[in-house]
């Protein structure tokens, strides 16, 4: 998927999904040896795919997505980690309507 310019729904779809089943587990990996929590790394890589879904519009789709997402991965490892070593426990916001 290398190089392609995703636009569409079905496009960003496809990407997602691609994405997700593709480094899920390696996330969760890299996630919970930056973390040592198992709680705090899957809601790493929950945010990540999240965040991700929400901006995909800015994917520049001239680097692999695996890329892209490792960049999104290492800024909420540590922001984790920054919460976690002031003693902060990350919540889970609702969507707004």
């Amino acid at each position: 998927m290398k190089g392609a310019a995703f636009i569409g729904d079905t496009d960003a779809e496809v990407l997602m999904t691609h994405v997700m089943s593709r480094y899920k587990s390696e996330f969760m990996h890299i996630s919970y040896v930056y973390l040592s929590d198992h709680e705090l790394a899957e809601i790493a890589v929950s945010n990540v795919f999240l965040t991700m879904a929400r901006r995909l519009n800015r994917y520049p789709g001239q680097s692999e997505e695996k890329v892209w997402a490792l960049r999104y991965l290492m800024t909420e490892l540590r922001r984790l980690n920054i919460m976690k070593s002031m003693g902060l426990r990350p919540f889970i916001r609702k969507r707004r309507r």
